[in-house]
């Protein structure tokens, strides 16, 4: 006896005299199903831990209180190396590997430290380098939940290999559930946009409470599991390796406490190529204390100089008396030694 299936509007189909249809409905059905039995548990454990680290700050804000806020607010706050010579006059053993430092006038530094060979979280008053107190990193509340999130508590790889495939079968659940969701036959907006609530308890009732909330998050759980994927084990170093491939990675001292460093002129020449009115300007930039030349022009850096050095030996002309660019569009061709060398 063939099974029959019933769609969204509550209409009859039989598997029989339907062809391919009503077996995929049945197989996608099954996938589903299945997945939804076993990958459930992990989805369900991820966010909750998800939700919880999102709200560490406010969190740990209440139950390290005494920790994470200062005694008194002072007029200026120590530089990062009177902090850390502060720390280590008091815990003369720990190591320091990084500092955060806070914007909130009335919140602790704090130091990621390692205290007698364990990683631990030291908090400081920012205004004399008082140290309020030390915790061990792998006992907080957010490393608690981090790690429920991303290894299940457990250790090793094979707990966060099972937490990328739960999310990768996540991505699994919701598009097998948009198909079962789809309207079939004449669309209605009940069981389909809305759900039918009128038979509390029947069939209908417990499908749309299901489906129709699904139908409504599934753009948002799709976008939540994929920007959670770059952090996995296998897609993560996939997607890191394609980022650095096309220059969309993490932008370039995106993790330096002081900010980017920025290049000063301390000195600035002209010259001017009468073969294509262009002005040339070599400036002698201060970056990370060291100097760099550069050629410039209107619309831009072009070269630098030892690279236009370069080009001057390969060109073998000399021209004192003009910078001697040849340019084609917004690209220089070839260049030639500049007569303020």
């Amino acid at each position: 006896m063939e099974p029959e299936l019933q769609t969204s509007t509550g209409s009859i189909r039989t598997g029989g005299n339907r062809g391919l249809l009503p077996a995929l409905y049945q197989t996608v059905w099954r996938w589903h199903f299945y997945a939804g039995i076993i990958f459930a548990p992990f989805l369900i454990l991820l966010a909750f831990s998800g939700s919880m680290y999102l709200f560490k700050p406010q969190i740990e804000g209440y139950l390290y209180k005494d920790l994470l806020t200062v005694r008194e607010v002072g007029a200026s706050r120590l530089s990062p190396d009177q902090l850390s010579a502060a720390v280590k006059q008091q815990h003369p053993g720990l190591s320091i590997q990084s500092i955060t430092l806070p914007d909130d006038a009335k919140s602790t530094v704090t130091f990621s430290v390692m205290n007698e060979g364990a990683q631990a979280v030291l908090y400081a008053d920012p205004y004399d380098g008082k140290v309020y107190g030390m915790m061990n990193a792998e006992k907080t509340f957010s490393s608690f939940f981090k790690k429920m999130h991303s290894q299940l508590l457990l250790s090793g790889t094979l707990p966060n290999r099972l937490v990328e495939m739960a999310a990768c079968w996540g991505i699994v659940l919701t598009v097998t559930g948009l198909y079962l969701w789809w309207p079939r036959g004449r669309f209605s907006i009940w069981g389909t946009v809305l759900p039918r609530l009128g038979k509390r308890g029947s069939r209908p009732f417990w499908r749309d409470l299901h489906a129709v909330p699904a139908f409504w998050l599934s753009l948002f759980i799709l976008i939540l599991i994929a920007t959670g994927l770059p952090w996995s084990g296998v897609l993560g170093g996939q997607i890191d390796r394609a980022a650095n491939a096309t220059n969309t990675n993490t932008p370039p001292y995106a993790y330096l406490f002081s900010g980017q460093p920025e290049s000063i002129t301390v000195a600035k020449e002209m010259g001017y190529s009468p073969n294509n009115h262009v002005i040339v300007t070599r400036r002698t930039h201060l970056l990370q204390n060291k100097l760099i030349e550069s050629l410039f022009v209107e619309n831009g850096l072009i070269c630098s100089l030892p690279e236009c050095m370069q080009r001057n030996k390969s060109e073998g002309d000399r021209r004192p008396d003009s910078a001697g660019f040849h340019g084609f569009g917004d690209r220089v061709s070839s260049a030639w030694q500049p007569c303020f060398v």
